[in-house]
C-alpha cells in the first residue's frame, strides 16, 4: 500500500511519513536537540526527535510516540508552529515546534535511547552537522 484516501485527499503511506517534534524555550532561547549515534543513518548529525508513523497513527500521536521512545518522556509544552515538508522522493515530514517554559525545560528530564548518543539543550547551534533542513529555522530562531 502506498498511497490510501483520508477525507478526501490522498494521503502517502505512514512508510513515506515521519514526525518529529524540535522543542525550544524562548525564555532563555534555546533549542534541544539531539545527535544521532555514530553506528545509524546519518551519524552524529544534531536533530529534533521523531520518525516515521506507524499504520493509523496521526502525525502527532506519532512525533509524540517517537520523541517518548527516544527521550523516555514527553515534556509539556505547546506547539506554536507546524513545519510540513514534502521531499522529492515523496516522502512527508512534519515538524512539531514546541515551546517548554523554563519551568517545564527544567523538570523534564530526557533519557536519550540508543538511536542517539546524545542530547542537550543550544543557546547558539552546533558548528557541525546540524541536520540540513532545519538550518534555516533553527537560524531564524536562535537570534
Amino acid at each position: 500500500m502506498f498511497i490510501k484516501y483520508r477525507y478526501s485527499k490522498i494521503i502517502l503511506a505512514e512508510s513515506k511519513r515521519l514526525a518529529g517534534y524540535l522543542f525550544i524555550c524562548i525564555e532563555d532561547k534555546t533549542i534541544f536537540l539531539a545527535q544521532r549515534s555514530k553506528t545509524g543513518n546519518d551519524p552524529n548529525l544534531w536533530e529534533g526527535l521523531g520518525g516515521h508513523l506507524d499504520k493509523g497513527e496521526t502525525t502527532e500521536d506519532a512525533a509524540i510516540r517517537e520523541v517518548t521512545e527516544e527521550a523516555g518522556s514527553f515534556p509539556g509544552c505547546k506547539i506554536i508552529k507546524t513545519i510540513v515538508n514534502l521531499k522529492n522522493d515523496g516522502t512527508e515530514y512534519t515538524l512539531y515546534l514546541a515551546n517548554l517554559t523554563s519551568e517545564q525545560k527544567k523538570n523534564w528530564k530526557p533519557i536519550i535511547n540508543i538511536e542517539h548518543q546524545d542530547a542537550k539543550w543550544f543557546s547558539k547551534l552546533p558548528k557541525d552537522n546540524v541536520h540540513p533542513e532545519l538550518i534555516k529555522e533553527l537560524i531564524s530562531l536562535m537570534k
